[in-house]
């Protein structure tokens, strides 16, 4: 090969080489910004959900607590269960199993027995 072909071939490979590292590098570069930039709206859209989750779980809970504490105000205020605890009985027992049976859900817990030994009185006497 003569020099000159040589110094021909350098001169049309090395603008080719130049080219090509600068491609090679905005590649790189665009390819690390789309995942970064994916990575961090996943992230983002992750904190989102979990606040939209959190959120909706509250409300949830107050909207259980409210209605707990309102069915459970009703079997207080039912005079049947007044009785009771009053004069815990097989009788009586009876009369405020409904009333009490209304403050719960279903697979809720509630002992008559259990609830005889408390000693506060749920509604005052007139």
């Amino acid at each position: 090969m003569t020099p000159l072909r040589r110094a021909r071939s350098l001169e049309r490979r090395l603008p080719l080489l130049v080219v090509g590292l600068l491609a090679a590098g905005i590649v790189g570069i665009v390819g690390f910004s789309y995942s970064e930039m994916h990575r961090e709206a996943l992230q983002s859209a992750r904190a989102r959900l979990s606040d939209l989750a959190r959120m909706i779980a509250d409300q949830q809970l107050a909207q259980n607590a409210r209605t707990r504490v309102s069915l459970t105000r009703q079997a207080a205020e039912d005079p049947m269960v007044a009785v009771y605890l009053q004069s815990p009985g097989t009788r009586t027992a009876a009369a405020a199993t409904p009333a009490l049976q209304r403050a719960i859900r279903v697979g809720g817990f509630f002992h008559l027995p259990m609830l005889a030994r408390v000693s506060i009185r749920l509604r005052p006497e007139r």
